[in-house]
C-alpha cells in the first residue's frame, strides 16, 4: 500500500530531476492534483521543496544542505581504499592517495609495492612537494585559481634533481599540460631513482580534491612503462570520483598514453 512517505519520496525524486508543476507530478504518480499540492506544501514547510524561479517546484535548500553535509562527512580514504587495493593488485607498484588541504597536498593513504617499497620516503600525513610530486601536480593543475596562487606563493622551487621544475612559469606550463591530457608525471624530480604517474580525483562540483598515483623505482619501471598503467589508474580515478558525486567527461581523460 502506498503511504504518504512513499509519495513524498517519489515527489522528491521527480523535482530533483527538473522543476515540475503539481499537475505533472500528479499525472506521473497517478494521484489527484490536490494531494500533490498538500504534499508539496508540507515539503516546503520543512525546506525540502520550493517554488522555482521559472515556475513549478524544485528541491528545497534544506535538501541540498543535507546532501552536502552527507558528502562532507564521507571519508575519501575509506571510499578510495578498495579501489586502491584493486589498482595495486593490477599494477603491482606503490599506490598513493593524497588530498587537498587548503593549499597543501597531504598523503592520506599508501599501499606499498612488494618490491622496492622500503626505499620510498613518502609517509601518510606528510605533505607532497608541489613542484615535484606527480600527485601534487595532478591535484593542483585542476585546483581553483586562488588555491594555485597560494601554492605558488609558498613554493620554494628548490632543485632536488636535474629534472626538478624550478620556476613558477615552468610549473604553470606543466599544469597547463596536465589539464590538457588529464594526468601528471614525476620524472625523478625529487628522488632521481623514483618515477610516478598520477591523476586527480574530482568531487560533485568537478573540483580536484584528491589524487591517486602509481610510483615505482626507476630500475623497475620508466615513466613510459608507468604510462602503460594509465587504463587501470583512470578506472580507479573514475570509480572514486563517481562515489563522490562526480559526473565524468571524456575531456578529463588522457589525450593518449604516449
Amino acid at each position: 500500500m502506498t503511504t504518504s512517505v512513499d509519495r513524498a519520496v517519489e515527489v522528491i525524486k521527480l523535482i530533483a530531476q527538473r522543476p515540475q508543476y503539481p499537475g505533472e507530478i500528479a499525472d506521473s504518480l497517478g494521484v489527484h492534483r490536490s494531494t500533490i499540492v498538500r504534499l508539496l506544501h508540507t515539503l516546503e514547510a520543512h525546506g525540502f521543496a520550493r517554488r522555482a524561479d521559472a515556475g513549478g517546484w524544485t528541491l528545497g535548500f534544506e535538501m541540498v544542505a543535507l546532501g552536502q553535509r552527507n558528502i562532507d562527512s564521507i571519508s575519501i580514504r575509506d571510499i578510495a581504499r578498495p579501489h586502491l587495493r584493486r589498482l595495486s593488485d593490477r599494477v603491482r607498484h606503490t599506490i598513493h592517495l593524497a588530498t587537498l588541504a587548503g593549499a597543501d597536498v597531504v598523503y592520506a593513504d599508501k599501499i606499498d609495492a612488494r618490491v622496492g617499497a622500503q626505499q620510498m620516503k613518502s609517509q601518510i600525513g606528510s605533505s607532497a612537494i608541489i613542484h615535484t610530486a606527480g600527485v601534487a601536480k595532478a591535484i593542483m593543475a585542476f585546483a581553483p585559481e586562488h588555491v594555485q596562487a597560494q601554492a605558488f606563493a609558498s613554493c620554494t622551487f628548490e632543485r632536488y634533481t636535474p629534472t626538478t621544475i624550478t620556476s613558477a612559469p615552468d610549473l604553470a606550463r606543466e599544469f597547463a599540460l596536465i589539464r590538457r591530457r588529464g594526468w601528471a608525471v614525476d620524472d625523478g624530480e625529487y628522488e632521481d631513482w623514483i618515477n610516478c604517474i598520477a591523476v586527480p580525483i574530482f568531487d560533485s562540483t568537478s573540483h580536484a580534491i584528491a589524487g591517486i598515483s602509481i610510483t615505482a623505482l626507476r630500475t623497475l619501471a620508466s615513466v613510459d612503462d608507468l604510462q602503460d598503467c594509465l587504463g587501470p589508474l583512470i578506472t580507479a580515478r573514475d570509480a572514486v570520483s563517481k562515489e563522490l558525486g562526480w559526473v565524468g567527461t571524456a575531456a578529463l581523460g588522457p589525450e593518449n598514453a604516449s
